[in-house]
């Protein structure tokens, strides 16, 4: 996974936000609180394999706005 999203830029900030997006919908789906504490448990602990600060100055990391329609995609 590292690999995929080394050159994206995705920052703790961008990574957070997409993190609370998936929570929120995976909560509507009103999982047990064992299965809601696992997923927070699996995708929070991917955070390494996922943020990288952008290494161009010159390129601003995405937004989750831009991540979301596929400028720059958070996840392949």
């Amino acid at each position: 996974m590292p690999e995929v999203h080394k050159n994206l830029g995705i920052t703790d900030e961008v990574f957070d936000n997409a993190c609370q997006i998936f929570t929120n919908s995976v909560k509507k789906m009103k999982p047990k609180l064992k299965v809601m504490r696992e997923f927070v448990k699996r995708i929070g602990g991917i955070r390494n394999e996922i943020c990288f600060p952008p290494v161009d100055d010159s390129m601003p990391p995405p937004t989750l706005e831009e991540s979301a329609t596929g400028s720059n995609a958070l996840f392949v």
